[in-house]
């Protein structure tokens, strides 16, 4: 049986137990295996591949971050916690292991939560915010991860404004049912 390698081949002395090859120039989403095989002195051989590495150097394909759950808000009335969910990230190379998110006073900052890995969640809630003064803007970031470690740029929403009252919501605010019959449009 004749073998190819079209990568780089090497023979290897008998009592080796690893190899490295150096300086290959490696293409973006194709899969390369490894092969070994051996033969002993009787002549007979054996060969064993690996089930493959893809190439993956880029980051995953930022999506879209909003504040509250299934759709954009930008009022709120409370300042105990805050909900962020995503769609549309992806990596069509190693695909995506898991997202991190962060809460800021500004898009891209994590200076109310720092940013907290959720696995493959695309919702989470903020652990403890009471600290937030009302008026402001709070904004969700979101950065996802591919299975080669590699991190997209964060995303941020655009923002939701909190308020204690809703007297002093301005009038563009529509009331939202929501589970916690807090949150406002």
């Amino acid at each position: 049986m004749e073998r190819t390698c079209n990568v780089k081949e090497n023979s290897v002395s008998l009592n080796s137990t690893d190899f490295r090859f150096s300086g290959l120039w490696l293409k973006q989403n194709v899969t390369y295996y490894c092969s070994v095989a051996g033969t002993n002195f009787a002549g007979l051989s054996s060969v064993g591949s690996s089930n493959g590495v893809r190439v993956d150097v880029s980051a995953p394909v930022p999506g879209i971050v909003i504040d509250g759950v299934d759709s954009d808000i930008d009022c709120q009335l409370s300042n105990e916690s805050i909900v962020g969910q995503w769609f549309d990230f992806y990596d069509s190379e190693s695909g995506i292991l898991g997202y991190e998110w962060g809460i800021g006073t500004s898009p891209g900052k994590d200076d109310v939560q720092t940013m907290e890995y959720v696995g493959f969640d695309s919702l989470a809630t903020s652990r403890n915010t009471t600290r937030l003064t009302t008026e402001k803007i709070i904004f969700v970031t979101v950065r996802a991860k591919n299975h080669a470690g590699a991190e997209s740029v964060g995303v941020s929403s655009d923002g939701v404004r909190l308020f204690e009252s809703s007297d002093e919501m301005p009038s563009n605010c529509v009331a939202l049912k929501t589970n916690d019959g807090n949150q406002f449009v």
